[in-house]
């Protein structure tokens, strides 16, 4: 199992995912709120990467 390729991937997901939602939104008034949704967004690389490591180790 390449770990250091799991963990890359996750980590640029998690970036992508969490400036994503800064520009997208565009409402720099709101930080927390959109802090928020960043953090949500950036959960979804961390989920990406548990699922990955499942179907490289033969899982569901």
């Amino acid at each position: 199992m390449d770990w250091r390729d799991i963990g890359q991937r996750a980590a640029w997901t998690f970036l992508q995912a969490f400036l994503a939602v800064f520009v997208v939104s565009g409402d720099w008034g709101e930080m927390a709120s959109s802090a928020q949704a960043a953090a949500v967004a950036g959960v979804a690389a961390v989920l990406s990467m548990a699922k990955t490591w499942l179907v490289q180790r033969g899982g569901p």
